[in-house]
Parts: C-alpha cells; structure tokens; sequence
C-alpha cells in the first residue's frame, strides 16, 4: 500500500497548489480593486484626516482647497474656512466625531456634505455644488478664493447684512494682531471702522487700523459684486512714516529760518510764495495776510517796490524777464544784487534755483557792513591825507611783504620810485632796487634780517650816500601786526633820532 500512497500524494499535490494558486491570485485582484480611501464620485471632493491633518485628497479636493501642491500642507482649519460659505455649521474641530455626519448646504438644498470615521481617520465627502439655472454669471454670492487666500494684503468681503463673510490670511492676521490671539472663519469681524469703509466705497482713504501693539494704516479700496462688497487694503505705513519724518524735517527747518535775521522767501515750481520767515516781514513791511495769500514771484516783488523796500529798475521789463530767467536763461543761473533804498538801507538780493524746480530768495540788510566799510575807506582817506602832509618819504608794507601805501614825499626822496615801488611790489625788490641806487652799506642787510626774524635788533638810523650825490637818511620799525614801516628824507631835512631810540650812524 505504500506504494499507491505515494502515487496519491503525486497525483493530488500539483492539483492542490495549483488551486490555491489561483485562489491567491483571485484574492490579490479583489483587493487590488478595492476603492481608494480618497475615491469617490465624479466631482466630489474627498479628503482623508489624521485629526488635524490632511492625509490624502483627490484631484477635486486640492483645488477646492486653492491648488494645494501637497495634503501635508492642509488642515481642518484651511478645510472649513474654504466650504464655510456653503457648509457654515461644519465643526471647527474634528474631535468627537464618532460616527456619520451628514451637514446639508446652506440655502435650502438638498446636497449634504458628509464626515466618515474610518478607523483611526475621517473621511470628508464634499458633494459638487448644484448649478443654478437662474444664476447670473457674475453671482451674488461670490467669494473671492483661489489666490487671494494668500495674498501678502489683507482682503475680505462684506455681505449684505454688513457683516464680514470672508476674510484672507493677511486679513485674519491683522484681527489677531488686535485681538492678541488667532481668529477662526466663524469669528470674523471688522478690522476697520465701517464709518472709516461708507468713505471708501466712493474712492480709496488711508484708513488707520489701531491694535494694542501699534498703529497701522492702510489704503483701502472696494469693488462691488452683487450685495457683496469686496475689500483690498495696501499697507501705508512706510508712506506715513516717511511723511512723518518729512512733516517733523520741515518743521525744524521753518523753527530754524524763524530765527534767522536773513529775509527767506521761497517759491515753488508755479512761482507762487510757498514759504517765508518773519524776518521777511521786518525787511520788506509787507502784511501777512499778502504773504500768506502765496503771491506769485513778480507780484511779490512789485508789492515790495510799492512799498519802497525795492529801488526802482531801470528797465522793468527786462528786470522782470531777469528775475522769471532765474534757472533758465539766466547766464549765471543766479540772482546777486544791492539795493540801495531811500530810506538808507541796502540790502543784498540772492536768488538761487533748486533741482527740484523751487526758487529761493535771501534779502539780506547790509547797512551796517555797508557803513563799516565806508567809514574804514574815510579813516583810510584821512590817514593819506596826513602821511601826504609829511615832508619825510613813508612806505609801509603788510606783514607778507607786499606794498601796503606810500605818501607823496616819497616821489620827491625818490625820484624814480615808481619803478622801485609799485602796487605789486615786494620789500625784497624795494631794498634790491634801493640798493643798485645807493653806495654800499650795511642797512639794507641789517632791515632784511630785521623784516625776516622777529627778535633782531632793528637796524640803526642810517645815511645813504646815493649815486648821485643826494645823501638820504633811513629808519624802519615793526609796526603791531607786523607791518613794516620804512622813513626815507633827504639831508636838507635829516631825520631826527626815532622815537623807537635808534642810534645815528655818520
């Protein structure tokens, strides 16, 4: 009988394995058709959560949730804020849900979105939205997705019963930012003051947005849709504060004129007044009230020539296609005048162009620098006409060695003196000069050392033996400052003893 078990076992064992060959391979191709977690009817979308976290999602859920490139970048949170507008009651949290939800759309119909527990994960069926047939293309209802959710402004939408329906990240942000803590699609509500929003409908307005870390602005714009209003708001704040600086810049500097003593008129790129200091007022006695109207520049100084605080041109016309030429025509690109008035005064007159396209004039009162300078050329004047009424030949040269002055003597002590001693001379080339004249002696090298050290001896009072015959006494002293002053007189008038108490050489 071994014999026939052993023929058994042949015959039925490839019978057997083949069997269940076939069997593994009907079993493999079951399970290999099976549905997909994700997989569901045309249209709908279906997504698979982990808790918070998206697992899996078919085509129709990745662009219901704005084109996602990957469902580990999606939440339970994104979910809900993008289907709120259709399934408003759908739960904020997937915790607790242990069986079937079936959450119907807003609006009366009768497509419902459902939530499966599967396991240890939930399946979110979300059914495709009916067509309307008497929906207009442009529907009431719109809400803006897609990229406006990520969009770097805050953007939201206002219904028709005022209140805030949908709002982007930016948007949601921003609400965080005044309440101090994240903000849900559920809890929108208004960032800005719907006072602030009726403005804007009209035409954009920077709109402050006040938290408790700081105050932003925005500019703000609409577009209607429907019964929606759609918002955008461009963040300001950069502008504002660059404003700011400049408001604070301008108050400085008109702090700054406001105690200048120098006449500022300032006139934009129309030729109209813009700016001006009080002391404009003092030096033109021109009234506020025709200052603060922003005169236009020839108005302005026709008002000051009125006023007699401007001397009468010669020519108007060309003075006034002068003044317009600032800038322009004029060769110079420059104004740079004294006016000298009736009543005593001169004033200095620069007007200067800007790149900008501004003009600017400084009248300054001279009088006093005016005065001065006059009453120095009368004392200078004087001093001539007494060193003109000595019969001793004087020249002086400043510290630097040049020719300062020089009386009328000393054309007579030195006939050819204008050769020695011209307006460009030097005391170097005086003495060389003086010397080819004279016989040798040792004065000249004594007032060199004497002009170039400041602690030598100044040389003594001394008789030149000219080549001619006519014998010329000299003495010289440092003068305060360090001018050098030099005395020249012929034997028939010698010089006596200096009062600086030279010694006579014979």
């Amino acid at each position: 009988m071994p014999g026939y078990a052993d023929l058994l076992v042949q015959t039925l064992l490839p019978a057997v394995l083949g069997a269940a060959a076939v069997f593994a391979a009907i079993l493999w191709s079951a399970r290999s058709k099976s549905p997909s977690p994700v997989q569901a009817q045309s249209g709908t979308a279906c997504l698979l959560f982990s808790g918070s976290n998206l697992l899996d999602a078919n085509d129709e859920a990745l662009a219901l949730l704005n084109g996602a490139d990957t469902p580990g970048s999606i939440e339970w949170l994104h979910l809900r804020r993008a289907i709120s507008p259709r399934f408003p009651d759908f739960p904020k949290t997937p915790d607790g849900i242990l069986r079937q939800l079936s959450i119907p759309e807003v609006g009366g119909s009768k497509l419902c979105l459902q939530i499966i527990p599967l396991n240890d994960a939930l399946r979110v069926e979300i059914p495709p939205k009916s067509p309307d047939p008497q929906e207009k293309p442009a529907p009431n209802s719109a809400r803006p997705l897609g990229a406006a959710e990520y969009a770097a402004c805050p953007m939201w939408c206002v219904g028709a019963s005022g209140q805030v329906v949908w709002g982007n990240r930016a948007y949601l942000s921003l609400i965080g930012k005044q309440n101090e803590k994240p903000v849900e699609q559920a809890s929108l509500g208004a960032a800005f003051d719907p006072r602030d929003l009726a403005e804007v409908q009209m035409r954009p307005k920077s709109v402050r947005c006040v938290s408790k870390q700081e105050e932003l602005w925005f500019e703000v714009s609409c577009t209607r849709l429907g019964e929606d209003v759609h918002y955008t708001a461009l963040p300001l704040d950069e502008v504002i504060r660059a404003e700011t600086i400049q408001r604070s810049f301008v108050q400085t500097l008109t702090k700054t004129f406001a105690n200048l003593s120098i006449g500022l008129a300032i006139f934009d790129k129309e030729r109209r007044l813009a700016l001006f200091n009080p002391a404009l007022l003092d030096l033109t006695n021109l009234s506020v009230d025709f200052l603060t109207s922003r005169p236009f520049i020839l108005g302005f100084f026709d008002a000051m020539r009125d006023n007699h605080t401007m001397p009468e041109p010669k020519d108007i016309r060309e003075w006034r296609q002068k003044i317009m030429g600032i800038g322009g025509d004029a060769p110079s690109g420059e104004l740079l005048e004294t006016w000298s008035l009736p009543s005593g005064q001169t004033f200095r007159i620069t007007g200067r162009p800007h790149p900008d396209g501004t003009l600017a004039f400084l009248i300054e009162d001279i009088t006093d620098e005016i005065s001065l300078t006059r009453h120095f050329r009368q004392e200078l004047k004087q001093i001539r006409a007494i060193l003109n009424y000595f019969d001793q030949a004087v020249v002086l040269f400043a510290p630097n060695g040049t020719l300062s002055l020089q009386n009328a003597a000393f054309d007579t002590v030195w006939p050819d003196g204008e050769t020695a001693v011209s307006p460009n001379s030097t005391l170097i080339n005086a003495v060389a000069h003086w010397r080819d004249l004279c016989a040798p002696s040792p004065f000249w090298d004594q007032l060199l050392a004497y002009i170039d050290r400041s602690r030598t001896p100044p040389p003594d009072l001394a008789i030149l033996h000219r080549k001619d015959g006519l014998s010329v006494s000299a003495m010289a002293t440092r003068l305060p400052g360090g001018s050098c002053l030099i005395l020249f007189a012929t034997t028939s008038r010698p010089l006596r003893s200096a009062p600086w108490e030279n010694r006579a050489v014979s």
